[in-house]
């Protein structure tokens, strides 16, 4: 079973993922040997900089390679047939480096952490989440729960585990065959669950895809991850990179 991992950063959290040991506490709370470990790189002001810190965790092995979105945007959006006009869409910038990832990846299945989301403790969740997708033909993502309320609710209502249609780019493990397919043009008028701001994003695609088909995303109830607000942490951005410098 070839599985991949990948994150991705832009502008305002590289520093994060590339000047401290962040990255690499992402990969190793999973619990698992990924085939490839892999970044994406999209927006951000001085790529050759970006670059050179990718190349460093590069050669701690920490990740197999990384992916300048750039390079590959127009033929990403020409596969899975979304019109070159979407670039012009909010939700362009919020949906280009998961279709890139998804685009690249040769695995069977591809697990994704936006960069800032992370796994509370360690676990190998990965396994039982393609159990759980090999085993239920209506399940098309699995992901950990965000927060222990959350996972409260799973495990007393629902026996550990949670099926909706509503997905999340948080964090997720998908079959990477069928989010090859062109399934990003699904029309669906259930849109008010995610920002307005957001346009026409990934999130809001995939969801339509999963509502239109009658598809789940299952959340798993025993993993648990939180997601941290970069932009909150601005003010003491310095005092995390200096002392969490890799």
């Amino acid at each position: 079973m070839i599985v991949d991992f990948e994150t991705k950063c832009w502008e305002e959290d590289w520093e994060y993922i590339l000047k401290t040991n962040r990255l690499e506490k992402m990969i190793d709370l999973n619990d698992y040997k990924f085939s490839k470990k892999r970044l994406i790189i999209n927006n951000v002001e001085d790529k050759s900089e970006v670059e050179k810190y990718a190349n460093k965790k590069i050669a701690k092995n920490i990740i197999d390679e990384f992916i300048n979105v750039a390079d590959y945007e127009d033929e990403v959006l020409d596969f899975f047939e979304i019109p070159k006009s979407f670039k012009k869409d909010e939700g362009y910038k919020y949906s280009i480096s998961e279709l890139t990832g998804i685009y690249k990846s040769q695995a069977d299945f591809l697990v994704h952490f936006s960069s800032d989301s992370i796994l509370i403790k360690k676990i190998n969740w990965i396994k039982y989440a393609i159990e759980i997708y090999n085993s239920h033909n209506s399940i098309k993502v699995v992901s950990p729960v965000e927060g222990r309320k959350e996972k409260e609710k799973i495990d007393k209502h629902h026996n550990g585990i949670y099926l909706t249609n509503i997905f999340s780019d948080q964090c997720y493990i998908i079959n990477v065959n069928d989010f090859k397919k062109k399934i990003y043009s699904e029309k669906n008028d259930d849109l008010n669950i995610y920002p307005i701001y957001g346009g026409n994003l990934f999130e809001k695609r995939v969801h339509n895809y999963l509502r239109v088909h009658n598809f789940s995303r299952a959340l798993i109830g025993e993993t648990i991850y939180y997601s941290m607000n970069f932009k909150k942490l601005k003010w003491f951005k310095t005092m995390i990179i200096l002392f969490q410098n890799d």
